[in-house]
């Protein structure tokens, strides 16, 4: 044998034997012998307390039974005994505890049960989490043998060592306990945030309950153009409506009201001309009137306009100012840059106190342009920053603007067009409906515009589908208002329990409408709710 061979037969030699000599004076921890004992003395002392349980409360059933066997001799009841007779007869030969006369002792039997079971289930993660822990040793004492080892260069048992350590991070002990633990935390974090949903929903139940009674005296104003009227209804009952004895003569369009209880209504009078109305106690007043042909722009040189599209309406508490969305159409060149356009979608600010307003005399006035093309359906005011929400019924974008008119987000709702818009109570997130797609049922974004729920149908009503989710309002106490061609859904804050408030309750769209002399005939255009004077009514 060359001196080559056999100096590298004794290294490998050495190495063995460095190998065997690290291995044996490894930690015993690792050997599972011993926790294979107490794991299963465990088990054994829980079958013993389970067998225990259940054969007392067995013994304890039947001495009931004998115990009211002999109070039915004494009464000579013989029916009764041959009942008797006949469960102890039972009894004995099915080893079991009756279901069907002591339904009291088969609950203490299924708690009996369930505890059994989860005291298994601690002992075998406990099990798992001892296995990983004295793997976990293992593996770093290996893993200080190896760097030793590297560190003299005995390169062959550090490669050993590297393969041990593979060997037990595989072995099916680990990857076992692994799996059992990661499903244990699974499942405890499932549970937790089912116990988290039971305690929301339950104290989201208390609040709905408690809210009744202040929610009962909410005033629905629901305009009905079709039919030329405004409706007032609270909490399903038809209180009366504003019509032509209150100068509603023409298809009313959009309608907001104050804290105080005025409505505000916007009527269609003619082609490019639209007013609104402020109804109160006893009167009813101009709010503004605009022609055909204005006078001017926000003071800017002479230039004929006409509304060729009325939008929504929303009225801004804190800084008592009424908006208003719609779209002028260019009737001469002579107007400033900012009405360029064949069309111009514009927001308006008036304060509410004016009783005549117009362009160029009311204190307050603002006005500013919406993006080009835009053409304002409905609009809605954040109470808590005065933010003003304008929803384009043609392309789904939604424009944000601060309290000066300025514009400063842009959303894309991902909706054909904006049919309604409504900001829950605490201004946090913003409630919206599709133009196009009504069968949808609204939606709910948070304040940046993202997603947050679709309420897709309304279970627990005689109809339990949208047919025409369309105009949107939310009350003082966050609850939401959903008009549905014929009926308005009242709903929680957080978009659950539906319940109808006003139109039509029943399982199918309305048909008989002779019946029914509040009949919505071709849906409802708009709605609010507040508080308002029965004076302004007429049935």
């Amino acid at each position: 044998m060359t001196i080559g061979r056999r100096h590298t037969l004794l290294c490998i030699v050495g190495a063995t034997c460095l190998l065997v000599t690290v291995l044996s004076a490894l930690p015993s921890e690792w050997n599972l012998n011993d926790q294979q004992t107490r794991y299963d003395d465990a088990l054994q002392r829980i079958e013993e307390s389970h067998t225990g349980n259940v054969q007392k409360l067995s013994q304890g059933y039947v001495d009931a039974l004998k115990s009211h066997q002999n109070k039915l001799r004494g009464e000579r009841n013989t029916i009764g005994l041959r009942i008797i007779d006949l469960e102890l007869a039972r009894y004995e030969r099915d080893n079991s505890l009756s279901t069907n006369e002591f339904i009291g002792q088969s609950r203490h039997v299924e708690r009996i049960q369930k505890a059994y079971l989860a005291s298994l289930e601690r002992i075998r993660l406990q099990r798992h989490r001892d296995i990983l822990a004295n793997g976990d040793r293992y593996v770093a004492y290996l893993v200080r043998k190896k760097k030793a080892l590297v560190k003299e260069d005995e390169i062959e048992a550090a490669r050993q060592i590297e393969e041990e350590i593979t060997r037990i991070d595989s072995s099916e002990n680990i990857t076992e306990a692994q799996t059992a633990i990661s499903k244990a935390a699974t499942r405890e974090k499932e549970l937790r945030l089912q116990a988290q949903a039971a305690l929301t929903e339950t104290a989201a139940k208390e609040r709905d309950l408690r809210m009744q009674p202040t929610i009962a005296k909410v005033k629905i104003i629901a305009v009905d153009e079709h039919n030329k009227r405004v409706q007032v209804w609270q909490n399903g009952e038809f209180l009366g409506q504003l019509d032509g004895a209150h100068g509603i003569n023409s298809s009313p369009q959009h309608v907001t009201v104050d804290t105080k209880g005025a409505i505000y209504v916007q009527h269609n009078i003619a082609m490019g001309y639209i007013k609104v109305t402020r109804f109160k106690e006893s009167d009813d007043e101009y709010v503004f009137d605009r022609a055909v042909t204005g006078s001017g722009l926000a003071g800017g040189p002479p230039c004929n306009w006409s509304i060729s599209d009325g939008g929504g309406m929303a009225i801004d508490p804190r800084r008592d100012t009424l908006h208003v969305a719609e779209v002028l159409a260019k009737m001469n060149a002579d107007c400033p840059p900012l009405y360029s356009g064949v069309t111009a979608p514009i927001i308006q600010s008036y304060k509410r106190r004016s009783k005549y307003i117009d362009d160029e005399h009311s204190a307050g006035f603002q006005l500013a342009a919406l993006p080009a093309g835009m053409s304002p359906l409905t609009c809605a005011v954040n109470n808590k920053d005065g933010s003003i929400y304008v929803g384009d019924r043609d392309s789904g974008m939604l424009v944000v603007l601060n309290k000066r008119l300025k514009i400063i987000a842009n959303w894309n709702t991902g909706f054909a067009g904006v049919a309604g818009i409504a900001v829950a109570a605490d201004g946090r997130s913003v409630w919206v409906t599709d133009a196009v797609s009504k069968r949808i049922g609204p939606s709910q974004f948070d304040g940046d515009g993202n997603l947050i729920q679709l309420v897709k149908d309304t279970p627990g009503l005689k109809r339990s589908t949208w047919h025409r989710a369309y105009a949107l309002a939310v009350d003082g106490a966050g609850y939401v208002y959903v008009s549905d061609h014929d009926r308005i859904v009242r709903m929680d804050p957080a978009g659950r329990w539906p319940h109808v408030v006003a139109g039509y309750d029943g399982p199918d769209l309305l048909t008989n409408r002779d019946a029914y002399p509040w009949a919505f005939t071709d849906g409802i255009q708009d709605i609010a709710v507040g508080p308002l004077p029965s004076s302004v009514l007429s049935k």
